[in-house]
């Protein structure tokens, strides 16, 4: 009896040992995760810092740190233009996201891969996956991110020539993205307006390129808007309007 009791105590003592060992762990790994945040690292360094800390972590499960981590090296890879590890670190990623459960970051992957497949000029797999990311997004009732699906599907829909399609799917990003990010917004009017162009919905064209410059943020995507509405003016012959706005 005394030995069965012995025996517990010491699978207890053990079991607590590797509790604590694996509490350590995740502090060193959290630490190390900040450190390959900061902004002075070069992308070298920031990449041994991530790896040092995922293997802190090997023996750690459902720890969403983890897929941070995963997350900041496709992040890592993609700015440096390597997008072929970006994509494999993306797929690491999801594959890890898909063991635990996480569907923010299982949505988060599905964008990489779309975004890493659109650098690639692979547009039928980047449009795919921003469709499994909008799925996942709109499941988690996420509608920046929803918003955000349907304009980068609308866009692809547009340069395919699927102007109806791109239509849709522009106005579907509005329901998700008013009076949430004038960016974006704006974005999506510029992509009805340049869609109902080339619809030959001339006069729609030029309301959804106001909308798109009385909200966008930015001077420089304010520019760019009144030269599409200026070109529209020329569709309708109306040269003295069209150089109007150029002028001012």
């Amino acid at each position: 009896m005394k030995s069965i009791i012995h025996s517990l105590v010491i699978l207890l003592l053990v079991g607590c040992l590797n509790n604590d060992n694996k509490i350590e762990n995740v502090g060193l790994a959290e630490e190390l995760y900040m450190h390959s945040r900061k902004e002075h690292l070069s992308f070298d360094e920031k990449k041994k810092y991530l790896k040092k800390a995922l293997v802190a972590l090997e023996y750690v499960k459902n720890n969403s740190l983890k897929m941070r981590i995963l997350n900041s090296r496709a992040y890592i890879y993609e700015k440096e233009k390597l997008y072929d590890s970006a994509m494999y670190h993306a797929n690491v990623l999801l594959d890890s996201s898909i063991k635990v459960g996480d569907s923010a970051f299982i949505g988060e992957a599905y964008f990489k891969l779309a975004l890493y497949n659109s650098k690639k000029k692979e547009t039928d797999s980047s449009y795919f996956y921003y469709q499994k990311s909008k799925d996942i997004h709109v499941a988690l009732n996420d509608s920046i991110n929803v918003g955000r699906r349907f304009l980068s599907l609308s866009l692809i829909e547009r340069r395919y020539g699927d102007y109806q399609q791109s239509t849709y799917s522009a106005i579907e990003a509005l329901k998700y993205l008013k009076n949430k990010s004038n960016r974006y917004v704006a974005s999506v009017y510029n992509s009805l307006a340049v869609s109902a162009r080339r619809l030959s919905q001339f006069k729609e064209a030029i309301e959804y390129y106001d909308k798109a410059i009385e909200i966008t943020p930015k001077e420089k995507y304010r520019r760019i808007y009144l030269n599409n509405k200026a070109t529209v003016y020329y569709d309708l012959k109306d040269y003295y309007s069209g150089v109007l706005i150029l002028r001012n």
